[in-house]
């Protein structure tokens, strides 16, 4: 009796300890479930394991628009992951930036911004901001805005040098026509102009296209604009791009040289980057694989060929040296900014 009475001591202990252990692992595994609920499973999911949003601040269908969805379709191929285009146009482009600044929320990688110009460095072109650069976090730059000078078809004009050397001669500015305020259409001509001392008349019109039209009315003698607009025009020998500012020819225009190649040399840092940035305080990871993402994006074969149907430039840079060329811009374009009467 008292030997089975001891080993019934034994055996009940025994269980008691099994118990205990098999009890422990239930409560670490509820801990672990509660706090996964708590977080939506961030804490523990790799970056990215939710679409990732790039808001553009301005309407469909533009140049900066067309460049967010080509870059949208090649990063989700490489991170495996939806990427979405959302346009959100209005406050000139600052309203949604600023939005996404302010709310913590959004920095967590899934929120990104596509801006070029004035609406990633506000501080060069007015003195009362909602935000400045250093709030962001550049990725990478996608294409950049660059720019051409053009003629009408039976200008005298055949070439750029042509132009400037007719300009010098003229006993009064040459007019041309360009679009927005500040963009590579205005600061084109007062780059060659202030470089080369070539006296032109700036004639402001509502977009590339309704400057293009000028030209083609005769209402000026030149045109400055992306080249996306004139390009059909050019094709279709209506009018005579004389050559690009650009750091190389063009897919689209292969017959026409950059500024360089015609003899005139102008700061490529001065040409407006478009491209992708996320609030400063981005996770280190989430960035760096983005910026990768771009990275392979601009690697294959099919980015480049997509961006040059859209009469895009493709020109993707990432992280650090995106911040650098941003730096660059910076650096040229405040002067002139001031120079033109910009900065308000």
């Amino acid at each position: 009796m008292v030997e089975t009475a001891c080993c019934c001591f034994i055996v009940s202990e025994k269980n008691l300890c099994e118990r205990g252990m098999e009890m422990h692992k239930i409560l670490v595994t509820a801990l672990i479930l509660t706090i996964t609920m708590i977080f939506g499973g961030t804490a523990f999911a790799e970056f990215p394991d939710k679409p990732v949003t790039v808001m553009v601040p301005y309407n469909p269908g533009g140049g900066s628009d067309s460049s967010a969805r080509v870059m949208a379709k090649y990063m989700a191929k490489y991170l495996d992951n939806p990427v979405i285009v959302s346009n959100k146009p209005g406050g000139g482009g600052f309203s949604e930036p600023a939005r996404i600044l302010k709310t913590r929320t959004m920095h967590n990688g899934y929120m990104l911004m596509l801006l070029g110009g004035i609406n990633v460095y506000p501080e060069l072109y007015q003195q009362s901001y909602p935000y400045v650069y250093k709030d962001f976090r550049p990725i990478g730059n996608i294409s950049l805005s660059i720019g051409c000078i053009a003629v009408a078809a039976d200008s005298p004009y055949k070439t750029l040098k042509d132009f400037v050397d007719a300009a010098k001669a003229s006993e009064k500015p040459i007019k041309y026509s360009r679009a927005a305020a500040g963009g590579t259409s205005h600061i084109t001509p007062v780059l060659l102009s202030d470089t080369y001392g070539v006296p032109l008349e700036d004639i402001p019109y509502n977009g590339d296209s309704d400057s293009a039209t000028a030209l083609l009315r005769g209402e000026v003698e030149v045109c400055s604009a992306n080249p996306a607009a004139l390009i059909p025009h050019h094709q279709g020998g209506t009018v005579r791009i004389l050559a690009v500012f650009a750091p190389t020819r063009m897919a689209a225009l292969p017959d026409v040289p950059t500024f360089e190649e015609a003899g005139f040399s102008l700061p490529i840092s001065a040409l407006s980057p478009i491209g992708i940035f996320a609030p400063a305080d981005i996770p280190e990871d989430a960035a760096v694989k983005l910026s990768n993402a771009m990275l392979e994006a601009s690697k294959d074969p099919d980015f480049a060929v997509d961006m040059n149907r859209m009469s895009l430039f493709p020109y993707v840079v990432v992280g650090e040296d995106y911040d650098k060329q941003m730096e660059e811009f910076a650096s040229i374009i405040g002067p002139i900014i001031k120079k033109v009467g910009l900065y308000k």
